[in-house]
């Protein structure tokens, strides 16, 4: 279900759009109940952090005849990596995406920048590194700070790549 096709248009008020399990969801203004779809679709704007419900997200701006969507992505996101690296160094006006759920219940998307399908390039992305304080497990975490680093590294490139087009 693509979400160009069943969005009523809002007249400039944008729409907040999460990936989420495998899915694109969101609350159009003045509605109160979350649908979902499996494809969205427009000219891309701009891709950058933002805080949306007090909460840092990345954000992908589209807009098609009717809407401007923003495409929220959890900062730890792997499918925002994967975006981006399909955008890396290449211009690109039109950009779709397909979410979606394999059958062994892992989560896939599909970019398509202009009309054909966008492959990711090869970049080395920093790991995360994870820390014990103590043998048993119970207070460990990860930290994801190069990582993110990197990453807005990375999109003030495609940033800049869309300034320029």
């Amino acid at each position: 279900m693509n979400i160009n096709d069943d969005m009523p248009c809002f007249g400039g008020v944008p729409i907040d759009v999460r990936v989420s399990r495998g899915r694109l969801r969101c609350v159009p203004p003045y509605a109160d109940q979350e649908l979902e779809f499996t494809q969205i679709e427009g000219k891309l704007v701009s891709v950058s952090k933002t805080k949306w419900h007090g909460f840092p997200y990345w954000r992908v701006t589209l807009q098609d005849e009717a809407n401007e969507y923003h495409v929220l992505f959890f900062l730890k996101s792997a499918m925002f990596i994967y975006l981006i690296r399909c955008l890396i160094g290449r211009k690109v006006e039109h950009l779709s995406l397909m979410v979606g759920t394999l059958t062994d219940e892992t989560y896939q998307m599909i970019v398509e920048g202009d009309y054909r399908r966008l492959e990711p390039a090869s970049i080395e992305i920093p790991p995360t590194k994870r820390y014990r304080k103590n043998k048993d497990n119970k207070h460990d975490y990860k930290d994801y700070s190069k990582r993110l680093e990197y990453l807005q590294k990375l999109v003030d490139e495609v940033g800049a790549t869309l300034a320029g087009a």
